[in-house]
């Protein structure tokens, strides 16, 4: 029993070890990239740079200069290259892979798509018209020849012919028929367990999905009821049991203006619409705007940190980025605190979300 809880003192410490040491941002300053991890504390040293992507499952994808040549690449959290991608823009990692594009007219934007796994090893060449990333182990693709869902192994496991799919989550995804433009859901069998009825469908989220139906946002659960009743110009998934909605006040230079509110699972309405913007729940506080700056709601909709920041986004194991109305910049805690800064900068991406930020 001794040897048992020393193991478990052991493993216990080597986790808490890796989460102080998990990435937290990137940043641009006078030319050269800047990683730092939870702690605030520099994890290598800074890289120059011509770009830098998306951190997804340990990997930086970047765009590496080098002897006058530039190349895309991932790096690991040492600042190593990890591996080449043979001129792909390295895109987030789903499952091992990621989608690799070749585009093939550059006026249209036509392109096709592909699938290389986090060694550099290709699964696919680009040759699908269609291609969503990897989830549950699926992914949907799409050329003249093949529709449907492979497996990891290249395998084609669910042809769908005249449907458009979407990802798997929780066992289901989105499909729309052909020619029909009609929506609904399908298991990892093929079955329809939602019917094709709704205009636009979003994934699953805590149970409860967002559709489009006679024009208006709703949500149903999975059984295709709709138990929030579609009376919303916009919204946004369901995360800790809470929903941002939005209404349109109509054109405002050419793009349409919405102010947002918050609903819960029974589509009571929490907090009435006097947001600008407003971001999904995490870690038990929303990120809103309002007049001009933006501040922290809470689960009852309570202003929970004052709406006294230029810039801000969501919170994520206790720290959120901000910049507040003097120009300080950095993560902050759940009372609005400065924890860790981040010195005058050009560029900021919040890695936990890969959100970016300009000054």
């Amino acid at each position: 029993m001794k040897k048992i809880m020393i193991l478990f003192v052991i493993l216990l410490a080597a986790i808490n070890l890796y989460s102080a040491n998990d990435p937290l941002a990137a940043y641009l300053k006078d030319g050269k990239w800047h990683f730092i991890d939870s702690k605030g504390k520099e994890m290598f040293k800074p890289m120059e740079l011509e770009s830098i992507g998306s951190f997804s499952e340990g990997l930086i994808g970047a765009k590496i200069k080098e002897d006058g040549k530039s190349y895309f690449a991932y790096l690991n959290t040492k600042g190593q290259v990890e591996f080449k991608t043979g001129g792909y823009h390295p895109l987030p990692m789903k499952e091992g892979f990621f989608v690799t594009v070749r585009f093939i007219d550059t006026i249209t934007k036509d392109k096709l798509l592909g699938f290389m796994d986090r060694k550099g090893k290709t699964l696919f060449p680009p040759i699908f018209k269609d291609a969503q990333d990897f989830s549950e182990g699926l992914a949907y693709v799409m050329n003249d020849s093949i529709r449907g869902y492979i497996n990891n192994q290249g395998k084609l496991v669910l042809p769908t012919p005249n449907v458009v799919g979407y990802s798997f989550v929780d066992g289901i995804a989105g499909v729309c028929k052909l020619p029909d433009y009609k929506f609904g859901f399908m298991d990892k069998k093929g079955n329809m367990v939602i019917p094709f009825k709704f205009d636009e469908v979003e994934d699953f989220s805590e149970g409860l999905c967002k559709v489009f139906t006679k024009g208006k946002y709703g949500y149903i659960n999975k059984n295709g009821d709709l138990v929030v009743a579609a009376r919303f110009d916009e919204g946004k998934p369901f995360k800790e049991k809470r929903a941002i909605v939005g209404m349109s006040k109509g054109l405002q230079d050419s793009t349409f203006n919405v102010i947002w509110g918050v609903i819960d699972t029974t589509g009571k309405q929490l907090e009435t619409f006097i947001y600008t913007y407003a971001d999904n729940y995490s870690d038990g506080l929303a990120c809103v705007k309002k007049d001009s700056l933006f501040g922290f709601i809470d689960k009852d909709c309570n202003v929970a940190i004052d709406f006294k920041f230029k810039k801000a986004g969501s919170f994520v194991k206790g720290l959120a980025f901000a910049v507040d109305k003097d120009g300080n910049a950095g993560f902050i805690d759940k009372k609005g605190k400065f924890i860790i800064s981040v010195p005058e900068f050009n560029f900021v991406l919040d890695m936990r979300t890969n959100k970016r930020y300009k000054p």
